[in-house]
């Protein structure tokens, strides 16, 4: 009987060694697995952080980046300057760019306006040269006369064709009164009135924003530099916030047009109002003055002063030419940085700001 104990003690005994050595060796595989896999993820790291550290030189896209800059501050340039071109421009000179009077979008009344001062141009040829003279020569960000007030000068045929002044032309052509009724004078009478209050409501705004950048009006706020700055951040967050814009744009311009149709309709019933409202006129025409009032800003603050006034603007990117200059460095800098290894990038960042401190003291000093 003991002989039987003692065999089934040792059988257990083996079981249990065997079964110990076999959880054991599980059990050292899963650390060597979780110890390689760590020793894997460390190697990754080093060898991305090598990478890193031995950057290489990509002059293709370096070039890609420096066309693209040169695209960037050529916008910036016509942007800012076409900005300060329009706040200096005589008062005169504005209300024949931005009329807002809607006497002044009537046919029969603009037949009868005295077209003389707005063909008159303020500024002559040696004016021209006096104050490119005065400063061109100065050639950066400060004592140049570019805010010097001055006249758009003569209107001809190629720029009335454009349609400036923008009073004139159609649909302002198909007003004859102010009545509005169920005949198709009636409603070329609403389409005609309706676009020009809402491009005189536009006009207003905008020439609120001149007149808060005019020398005359707020000096601390008519520096080129800060012009140039509020231009262009404008002209960033339109398309950002065009979603946004699009609605509520849409909304103003609808109710414009239903207000100027109840407002004019001598009907006891409102019944042209009403045909309006409901059967699709003044959704179609509030979709279609958003896209033409788009084009008409675009073609007025990108291609209009250079048509008006060559010399002005050439006056306007003189006098600022250092601070285009600088803002194009600053691009090219950041350029080197991002796809040159980092011998070239932080040379390029040091020689920039060396230049950038030397011009700072002689401004100042």
């Amino acid at each position: 009987m003991g002989v039987i104990i003692i065999i089934i003690i040792m059988y257990f005994y083996n079981y249990i060694y065997i079964m110990s050595n076999s959880l054991t060796s599980v059990w050292k595989s899963d650390i060597n697995k979780n110890v390689n896999a760590i020793q894997r993820k460390k190697n990754e790291i080093e060898n991305n952080n090598k990478l890193i550290d031995k950057k290489t030189n990509n002059w293709g896209k370096f070039g890609q980046s420096i066309g693209f800059n040169f695209l960037s501050i050529l916008i910036f340039i016509i942007i800012g300057c076409n900005f300060i071109f329009y706040t200096s421009i005589y008062d005169i000179s504005k209300d024949t760019l931005f009329p807002t009077n809607s006497q002044k979008y009537y046919t029969t009344n603009n037949e009868n306006i005295n077209n003389s001062e707005i063909r008159n141009p303020l500024l002559s040829k040696k004016q021209n040269a006096a104050a490119a003279a005065a400063g061109g020569g100065a050639g950066g960000m400060s004592n140049c006369k570019s805010k010097d007030k001055f006249s758009i000068g003569t209107l001809g045929k190629t720029v009335r064709k454009l349609g400036v002044p923008p009073n004139i032309g159609w649909p302002y052509s198909m007003i004859e009164d102010t009545n509005m009724d169920l005949t198709l004078q009636g409603f070329k009478n609403w389409y005609g009135i309706t676009v020009s209050e809402i491009m005189i409501n536009l006009r207003k705004v905008l020439l609120v924003i001149l007149k808060f950048f005019d020398k005359n009006e707020n000096p601390g706020f008519s520096s080129d530099m800060l012009q140039i700055i509020f231009s262009n951040f404008i002209f960033t967050m339109i398309p950002l916030l065009m979603p946004l814009l699009i609605p509520i744009i849409f909304i103003i311009f609808f109710i414009i047009s239903i207000y100027t149709a109840w407002k004019n309709d001598k009907n006891p019933y409102h019944l042209f109002f009403f045909i309006i409202l409901f059967c699709g006129p003044a959704s179609i025409l509030s979709g279609g003055v958003m896209v033409t009032s788009f084009i008409q800003f675009l073609f007025t603050f990108l291609l209009l002063p250079l048509i008006l006034n060559q010399g002005k603007l050439k006056n306007i990117i003189s006098c600022n030419i250092t601070f285009f200059t600088y803002i194009f460095g600053a691009l090219c800098v950041s350029s080197a940085m991002t796809h040159l290894d980092n011998s070239l990038g932080y040379s390029a960042l040091f020689v920039y700001i060396i230049a950038l401190l030397r011009r700072l003291y002689k401004l100042y000093n």
